[in-house]
């Protein structure tokens, strides 16, 4: 299994937020896995370079926002973390 899903499937089971906006999704994520958004975010963006990718650390909060934008729901790449169905589920948890 390549690195860039092993983080996939750690983020999958990390996230505790999901936001829908005008042009994108922001997910929350415990500010430990810092490191590894970043590590995802630099391998998806290489293959996906048309959307907008932002990390922002929250330390108060304890929190990881990963920003993904500039694109719709229906848009969204299967390969991005099985996000639709995250979507979904889980809108303004």
């Amino acid at each position: 299994m390549k690195r860039s899903q092993e983080i996939k499937t750690e983020l999958e089971k990390a996230y505790t937020r999901i936001v829908e906006l005008e042009k994108g999704y922001e997910f929350y994520f415990p500010v430990e896995l810092y490191p590894q958004i970043v590590e995802w975010v630099n391998a998806e963006s290489r293959y996906c370079p048309f959307g907008k990718y932002q990390i922002t650390i929250e330390p108060t909060q304890k929190l990881t926002k990963l920003y993904l934008g500039d694109f719709k729901k229906e848009d969204i790449p299967d390969s991005w973390i099985g996000m639709k169905e995250w979507i979904e589920k889980n809108k303004s948890l």
